[in-house]
């Protein structure tokens, strides 16, 4: 079972990876020379990678929760 401080460690490390691959797509749309499809695929795939995780890991601790 996982505690409460490492569910709430996972959850900012995947906020931290959302915010740094925001930042990357705001800085590629900014750079229009420094587009490229491949690298937007990619962050676009871990940005929902880690929305999934965050969900994931709210809907487990309000689930520990009602359990225990």
């Amino acid at each position: 079972m996982r505690t409460k401080v490492g569910i709430n460690e996972d959850v900012k490390n995947a906020f931290h990876e959302i915010y740094g691959d925001l930042d990357m797509l705001l800085f590629m749309a900014k750079n229009g020379n420094v587009f490229n499809q491949f690298e937007v695929n990619r962050i676009e795939k871990k940005l929902k990678q880690n929305i999934k995780a965050v969900e994931y890991l709210m809907i487990s601790q309000d689930f520990t929760k009602e359990r225990g």
